[in-house]
C-alpha cells in the first residue's frame, strides 16, 4: 500500500528562520543518532523455527497482513499468513494450494485493499503435472476475510507443461492491481512476467524483449510501483547459472515502464559487472527510486538509483536493498540487514535492532510498509549466517509525538487560556493557532482588539520576564518567550477579533521533515486594543513540540 505525505510547506520566512535556529542551515537534515522519525520496537510474531516473512501490506495503522513460508511443526514447507492489529500479530489460515512433495505453494507477495480483500502471489509446485518436469507455476489467491479463491495465473500466460513461472510481487495502482514475476524465456526474449487485474478480470501483457547474455536464465521482475495507472514501474534482473564464483548473481538489471498502453524497457547505468534491482517506490512521475545489488571483483555491494523524469542516476549505498518507502524526497527508508535512511543527501544505517536478534543470528528485513507519516512496519527473519534456522521477525517504528504545553507564568501576568493550538504541531500537516477571550476578563473590545502571535525557538524563565502594564487590568505582565530568538511575528485573522467564541487564527504549514521531530518552539500572543484607550495584554504561552 502506498502512503503519500503533503509537500514541504513551511512559510518562507518561518522556514528560513527556523532552519537557522534549529542549526540545520549548513548541516544535513539528519544530524542526530538513531532514526530521525522515532523509535523502533520489535513485535512478536507467532510461528515455529524454520519460518520467514517475505512481504507485508497495510490497510490502516491498525490493520496489516504479512505472508511468508515455514514448516510450522510440519515436515512440509507451508505458506504463512499473519494479521497485525497495530500491536499484536495473529495467525490466519493460508490458501490450501497443494505443492510438491506434500508441501504447499510458497508465498512471496501480498497486497491488501481492505480487511476483506487481500491478494497474495507466489508459485505452485507441479512435479506431478508432468513426470519429466519438476517446475513451478505462477499462482494468485484472493481472500475475502473468510475464504480463499484460487487463480491459476500460469494458464493466462500459456505456460507449457515444463515451462517455469512465478509471481514475486503485487501492488495496487489506483483501482488496478499489478502482478510481476518471471517465466521461462520464449524465443530468446527475457522472461519478465506482468499481469493486471482491472477490477473485472485478469490481463496478461508481454514484457519487452531484452537481450539475454550467454547462459542467462532470463529476466525476472521483483517489484512494481506506480504513480498513476499510466505511469507504472517494474524492476528486476537476469539470472546466470549457479557457479562457485557468482552463485545466483543476476546479470544484468532490468527496468520497464508502463505508459497505459504497453511496457517499454528503460536503459539505466549501474555499478559493477553484474547487478539486479530488488525494490522500487514511486513518489512522483519525476521522482522514482529503486534499490539493488551489484557484483564487482567478486564482492557484493548495494546501490540505489533515482529517476528524475528523464534518466536514472545510480549511487552506491551502505546497504538496504530489500524494500523501500519514499515518504518524501528528503525522507526515504530502506531495509535489508537493518534500517537505512536517506535525508536527501546521505544514506545512513539508523537501526540494527541490538538485543532483538538472537546471538549467532543475522537479521534480514524483507519489506517495509508505511502505516502513516514516520510510522512503519517491517517484516523478515533472523537466521544463521548460512541462512538456516530462520525465525519470524517484525518491528514497528513509533514516530516522535507532537506536544502542546500551556505556559501561564507565576504571577497572573497573562490572560490564561486565550492562546490555544487548535490543530497540533504535526509535521507534514498544518499547525493552527487561535486567540480568543471567552472569559471576558481581558477588557477586550469586539471589532477593535487585534491579536498578534510571536513564535520563538526559546522560552523565557519559568516565571517569565516582567513587563509593567502588559497584564490583565494594567498589571505587570509576564513575557514567556525569548524575543532574541524570534522566528515569526504575525497578526491572527484577517482583521480585529470579532468576539467571544470566534477565535482569530493563523495557519502555519509544517514541513514533513523528520529531522525536526522532537524539537520545541514557543509561542505567546499579544492583544492590542488601540481605542478608546490603548491596552496591551499578553496571552498565555505555549510550548509546541514538533512530531507526528
Amino acid at each position: 500500500m502506498s502512503f503519500r505525505s503533503a509537500p514541504n510547506r513551511f512559510p518562507s520566512g518561518f522556514a528560513s528562520a527556523a532552519s537557522v535556529a534549529f542549526g540545520l542551515a549548513s548541516t544535513p537534515l539528519f544530524a542526530q543518532t538513531g532514526d530521525p522519525c522515532g523509535s523502533w520496537a520489535t513485535t512478536l510474531v507467532p510461528g515455529q523455527p524454520g519460518s520467514l516473512l517475505s512481504d507485508a501490506a497495510v490497510v490502516s495503522p491498525n490493520l496489516a497482513f504479512a505472508v511468508g513460508n515455514g514448516f510450522e511443526g510440519s515436515p512440509f514447507f507451508l505458506p504463512l499468513f499473519r494479521r497485525f492489529d497495530g500491536a499484536t500479530w495473529s495467525t490466519l489460515a493460508g490458501p490450501p494450494i497443494p505443492g510438491p512433495f506434500g508441501s504447499q505453494a510458497p508465498l512471496f507477495g501480498v497486497e491488501a485493499l481492505s480487511s476483506t480483500d487481500v491478494w497474495i502471489v507466489g508459485s505452485q509446485g507441479f512435479s506431478s503435472f508432468n513426470p519429466q518436469c519438476n517446475t513451478n507455476k505462477a499462482r494468485i489467491a484472493r481472500w475475502n476475510g473468510a475464504f480463499w479463491s484460487d487463480m491459476p495465473a500460469y494458464q493466462l500466460i500459456g505456460d507449457q507443461p515444463c515451462d517455469f513461472s512465478e509471481l514475486n510481487a503485487v501492488e495496487a495502482v489506483g483501482s488496478q492491481l499489478w502482478f510481476v514475476g518471471r517465466r521461462t524465456p520464449i524465443a530468446g526474449c527475457g522472461g519478465g512476467l506482468t499481469l493486471r487485474w482491472n477490477g473485472a478480470g485478469m490481463e496478461f501483457f508481454p514484457s519487452p524483449c531484452g537481450a539475454l547474455p550467454p547462459g542467462s536464465l532470463g529476466y525476472g521482475l521483483n517489484a512494481v510501483a506506480g504513480v498513476a495507472q499510466n505511469d507504472v514501474w517494474a524492476v528486476g534482473g537476469g539470472s546466470v547459472p549457479t557457479s562457485p564464483m557468482l552463485g545466483m548473481i543476476p546479470n544484468p538489471g532490468y527496468i520497464i515502464h508502463w505508459d497505459g498502453l504497453a511496457w517499454s524497457q528503460v536503459l539505466h547505468q549501474a555499478p559493477g559487472q553484474f547487478h539486479r534491482l530488488t525494490a522500487v517506490d514511486a513518489y512522483a512521475s519525476n521522482d522514482v527510486w529503486a534499490l539493488g545489488q551489484y557484483l564487482e571483483n567478486g564482492v557484493l555491494g548495494s546501490f540505489a538509483t533515482h529517476w528524475d523524469g528523464s534518466a536514472w542516476t545510480p549511487m552506491i549505498i551502505p546497504g538496504g536493498t530489500r524494500g523501500l518507502v519514499v515518504q518524501n524526497p528528503q525522507s526515504i527508508h530502506a531495509v535489508g540487514n537493518g534500517v537505512y535512511y536517506f535525508d536527501g543527501q546521505t544514506w545512513t544505517q539508523v537501526e540494527t535492532f541490538p538485543g532483538s536478534v538472537p546471538q549467532n543470528q543475522v537479521l534480514t528485513i524483507e519489506d517495509i510498509e508505511p502505516l502513516g507519516l514516520c510510522d512503519f512496519l517491517v517484516v523478515g527473519r533472523t537466521s544463521t549466517a548460512a541462512g538456516s534456522s530462520p525465525l519470524l521477525f517484525a518491528a514497528r517504528l513509533s514516530p516522535k509525538p507532537d506536544g502542546v504545553q500551556a505556559l501561564n507564568g507565576c504571577a497572573g501576568g497573562v490572560l490564561s487560556g486565550s492562546l490555544q493550538a487548535i490543530q497540533p504541531p504535526q509535521l507534514g500537516n498544518t499547525l493552527v493557532l487561535g486567540m480568543d477571550d471567552t472569559s471576558a476578563l481581558g477588557g477586550l473590545v469586539s471589532g477593535v482588539s487585534q491579536p498578534f502571535v510571536f513564535v520563538s525557538t526559546a522560552g523565557s524563565s519559568a516565571c517569565g520576564t516582567p513587563l509593567p502594564g502588559f497584564g490583565p487590568g494594567g498589571q505587570t505582565g509576564e513575557l514567556l518567550i525569548d524575543l532574541g530568538q524570534l522566528a515569526l511575528t504575525a497578526p491572527l485573522g484577517v482583521g480585529p477579533w470579532t468576539g467571544p467564541g470566534t477565535p482569530s487564527t493563523i495557519s502555519l504549514p509544517l514541513a514533513d521533515k523528520p529531522a525536526f521531530a522532537g524539537l520545541s518552539f514557543f509561542a505567546q500572543g499579544l492583544w492590542v486594543t488601540p481605542n478608546p484607550v490603548l491596552n496591551l495584554l499578553l496571552s498565555n504561552g505555549l510550548q509546541l513540540t514538533l512530531g507526528y
